[in-house]
């Protein structure tokens, strides 16, 4: 909560910027608090998996604009009236499927070499 009581005084404070201010203002109202939705609707996902704050961080790092785009799509959908009542539901499934992408694309870098084919079969020996 203190997060996004921070987030809408930036706002506000970019708002006061002459000539500029209310179109920058927007965007970044829109840029932060979509970002801050898809931290939270993927939190569930997360705690589900016991994964601590930092390990939550570094999957969002390594996933800034997957995160981005989602939030922000699901923040542009909030704003209609209604919206939020018809998009919450695909919003929460979303976030469980951005959850598990984002911890399976941190497997296949945390591996050297991930196996992109099985193992060619032994050659069998011949008498």
């Amino acid at each position: 909560m203190v997060l996004g009581i921070l987030i809408a005084m930036l706002v506000l404070l970019i708002g006061f910027l002459p000539a500029v201010g209310g179109f920058l203002g927007a965007i970044a109202g829109v840029v932060l608090t979509g970002r801050l939705l898809a931290r939270e609707l993927t939190g569930r996902a997360f705690d589900a998996r016991d994964l601590s704050p930092a390990d939550r961080a570094a999957l969002f790092s390594g996933s800034r604009a997957r995160v981005l785009g989602f939030g922000v799509a699901t923040q542009l959908c909030f704003l209609i009236p209604g919206g939020a009542v018809a998009v919450m539901p695909a919003a929460v499934a979303g976030s469980t499927v951005l959850a598990r992408d984002m911890l399976a694309r941190a497997a296949v870098t945390a591996s050297p070499h991930p196996p992109l084919l099985p193992p060619p079969p032994a050659p069998s020996e011949a008498p």
